[in-house]
C-alpha cells in the first residue's frame, strides 16, 4: 500500500485535476460527469488518508475467524461460485457448451502448476499451459485479480497494513493461515474462470489483449474486486464496515442481477440483450438446481423477505398463513415429500443429504429472517441481532455459552463460543454420542448416518436435519400464534367483566365463537371464560406491595420487607 500510494498517488491526483479542468471549461450541462470525478475524488482520498480503526479491523478479523476462518463448509461452499455464477456468464457470452468445456478443461490444467503452500497450485508455471495463456495469469495476477481474494478482505489483508510492527505481523499469518481453507478454493476458481475466459475470447477470434480484458470482465463481474479502492464507501466506516460484514458478496450479486435485467429489458442492441437474459437464465438454473425454487433472486433482497412481506396481509388472526409452509406442504401433498424437497430446496440437497441450499441460495441474500414463533420483545431483539452483523450475533452467543454453563451443559456452552472450524466437529461428535436433542435433552428423532455426521463435522448441516427444523418452525410457528390469540381473546373478556362491560363480552365471545369454529383445538368454551376470571381473580387478591405470590410461598415475602411503600 505505501509503495502504491508512493508511485501512483500525484499521478492519480494529476488525473483528477485534469478531469476538473475539462469540466470547467467545457459548456453544457456536466452535472453527471461532475458526480463521476466527485466520487472519484473521495475514494481517492479514502485510499491515501484510510482511517480504518483497530478496534473495527480487529472486530473484522475476529468475524471471519468465527464464521469462516478453517471451515471446510465455507471453502467447499466457495467452490460452487464458479458454476453457479462464472459458468452462466460464460455461457451466455460463448455458449454454455463451450463455456462447459472450457471450465472442465481449465480445472484439470490447475493441478499442473507450481504448488504454493499459501495459494495452492499456480497455473501460470504450468508448462503445458501455451506462453501467451502463461502470460495473460500473470497479468491478471499482476492486476490484483488471482490472490486479492474475499478471504483477504475479510481477515483485514487487503484493506490494513500490517508490517508496521512484529505484533500486526503474527496477526496477519495467523490470519492467513486461518483463511487458507476459504482462499485456496477462491484462488482455484479465479485462476480457472480467467483462463477459461481468456481461451473461449481467443477461439471467438479475439487477440490476446482483447482475451486478457475478456477474462478480467470474467472476474470482476463474476467472482468480484475486493481490494480496498473497490470497497462501496457507505461499507468503508469504522461502524458500516462491522454492520455490513460479509455484505460485499451481497453487494455484487445484487448488482450483477439488476444490471442484466436492465440490459435485457433496456440493451444497446439485440445482441446485448439477448446475453443479457441468457446470464439471467443461466444464474437462475443453476442456482435452482443447488439450492431450489426457495433459493431464487427476487427484488433487492432475496425472494424470501418479499414474499413474507407480501404475504403478511394474507390470512388473518384466527387462521395465520405462511407462503412458505404453504407452499412445502402444497409440493409435498402434489409430488410426495421427497421431489417437493428437491424442488423447493434444490436437488443437490436431495442427492447429497447435505443441505447446500441455506449457504447458496439468494433467497435470502441480504437479510435472513428470524424464527417464525418470535413476537414482541423476542423478535425486536432476534431483528436486532440480525441487522447489527455477524458481531452482535457472537456477543449473543456468549450469553448462550453461560446460559449453557449454567443448567450443566459444557459440550453445548463450548460449541456456543468456538469458532465454526472446532464447533463443528464438537456438534458432531454431540450427534454421534447422544444422538439429536433439543436444549432440554428430548429425542428429536432424527437418525444421522456416518455420512451425515462427517458432513456436520466439516461444518455442514444434515439435510434430513434441516427438514426436521424446518418442519418444527412451522408447527411450532403456528402453535404460537394460534395461542397467543387464544389468550388475546380470553384476556378481551376478562377485562370487559372487569369493566362491566356488556357489549365488551359479547364482542369478546362472539370472536372467541368464531376462532373456536376455525381451530377446534383451541376451542375456547363458556367454562373456559369462567376459570380465567377466577383465576385473575385469584391472582388479584394474592399481589400486594407490588408482587404476586402463591400461597405456599408467602413466606418470601419478608425478603422485600425494606421497601417504605408510605
Amino acid at each position: 500500500h505505501h509503495i502504491a500510494r508512493i508511485n501512483h498517488a500525484d499521478e492519480l491526483t494529476t488525473l483528477l485535476e485534469d478531469m476538473q479542468a475539462y469540466i470547467r471549461g467545457a459548456g453544457g450541462d456536466m452535472t453527471e460527469r461532475q458526480q463521476v470525478v466527485n466520487e472519484l475524488t473521495r475514494r481517492l482520498d479514502m485510499l491515501l488518508k484510510p482511517t480504518t480503526h483497530p478496534v473495527t479491523a480487529a472486530l473484522g478479523q475476529v468475524g471471519f475467524v468465527m464464521s469462516l476462518g478453517g471451515s471446510l463448509a465455507s471453502g467447499i461452499t466457495n467452490l460452487t461460485q464458479t458454476p453457479l455464477v462464472t459458468f452462466p456468464f460464460l455461457g451466455a457470452r460463448f455458449g454454455f457448451d463451450k463455456a462447459s468445456a472450457a471450465l472442465t478443461k481449465a480445472s484439470t490444467d490447475y493441478f499442473g502448476g507450481r504448488w504454493d503452500k499459501w495459494s495452492g497450485f499456480v497455473m501460470q508455471d504450468n508448462p503445458q499451459l501455451a506462453p501467451d495463456e502463461q502470460d495473460a495469469l500473470r497479468e491478471l495476477e499482476k492486476a490484483g485479480l488471482i490472490n486479492l481474494t474475499q478471504a483477504h478482505d475479510l481477515a483485514g489483508a487487503a484493506n490494513t497494513d500490517s508490517t508496521h510492527s512484529a505484533r500486526a505481523f503474527a496477526i496477519n499469518r495467523a490470519m492467513k493461515i486461518v483463511g487458507w481453507t476459504f482462499h485456496l478454493p477462491e484462488v482455484f476458481n479465479r485462476q480457472v474462470s480467467a483462463l477459461a475466459a481468456y481461451r473461449l475470447a481467443r477461439n471467438a477470434g479475439h487477440d490476446p489483449a482483447e482475451a486478457i480484458e475478456s477474462a478480467r470482465q470474467a472476474l470482476i463481474r463474476t467472482h468480484f474486486d475486493y481490494s480496498a479502492s473497490n470497497r462501496a464507501r457507505l461499507m468503508a466506516g469504522n461502524v458500516t464496515r462491522v454492520l455490513t460484514m460479509f455484505k460485499q458478496y451481497s453487494q455484487n450479486v445484487t448488482y450483477l442481477l439488476w444490471r442484466n435485467a436492465h440490459q435485457a429489458l433496456k440493451g444497446e442492441t439485440p445482441a446485448v440483450r439477448r446475453e443479457a437474459r441468457r446470464m439471467l437464465l443461466g444464474v437462475a438454473s443453476m442456482h435452482f438446481a443447488a439450492a431450489g425454487a426457495m433459493g431464487l433472486p427476487l427484488g433487492v433482497f432475496g425472494v424470501s423477505p418479499l414474499l413474507a412481506i407480501l404475504a403478511a396481509g394474507m390470512g388473518d388472526d384466527d387462521e395465520p398463513w405462511d407462503w412458505e409452509t404453504e407452499f412445502r406442504n402444497m409440493l409435498a401433498d402434489t409430488v410426495g415429500t421427497d421431489l417437493g424437497e428437491a424442488i423447493a430446496h434444490g436437488p443437490l440437497r436431495l442427492i447429497s443429504n447435505v443441505d447446500f441450499a441455506s449457504r447458496v441460495g439468494l433467497g435470502d441474500l441480504w437479510i435472513r429472517a428470524p424464527q417464525k414463533d418470535a413476537e414482541g420483545r423476542d423478535l425486536v431483539e432476534a431483528w436486532m441481532l440480525t441487522l447489527l452483523g455477524p458481531v452482535a450475533g457472537y456477543a449473543a452467543n456468549v450469553g448462550t455459552a453461560v446460559k449453557a454453563f449454567d443448567e450443566g451443559k459444557f459440550s453445548r456452552g463450548v460449541e456456543a463460543l468456538m469458532p465454526k472450524m472446532l464447533s463443528a466437529p464438537i456438534k458432531a461428535l454431540r450427534y454421534e454420542r447422544e444422538g439429536v436433542r433439543s436444549w432440554t435433552g428430548d429425542d428429536l428423532g432424527v437418525e444421522l448416518s456416518g455420512a451425515d455426521l462427517l458432513g456436520a463435522a466439516a461444518g455442514f448441516q444434515p439435510s434430513r436435519l434441516a427438514e426436521m427444523y424446518e418442519a418444527r418452525a412451522a408447527v411450532k410457528g403456528r402453535e404460537a400464534q394460534l395461542q397467543r390469540r387464544r389468550e388475546e381473546l380470553i384476556n378481551e373478556w376478562v377485562s370487559a367483566q372487569l369493566s362491566s362491560d356488556p357489549e365488551g363480552m359479547r364482542e369478546a365471545m362472539a370472536d372467541a365463537w368464531q376462532f373456536s369454529r376455525t381451530n377446534r383445538e383451541f376451542a375456547i368454551t363458556p367454562d373456559t371464560f369462567q376459570k380465567a376470571m377466577q383465576a385473575k381473580r385469584r391472582a388479584q387478591q394474592q399481589i400486594q406491595q407490588g408482587v404476586y405470590l402463591s400461597r405456599k410461598h408467602e413466606g418470601l415475602r419478608e425478603e422485600g420487607r425494606f421497601a417504605n411503600l408510605r
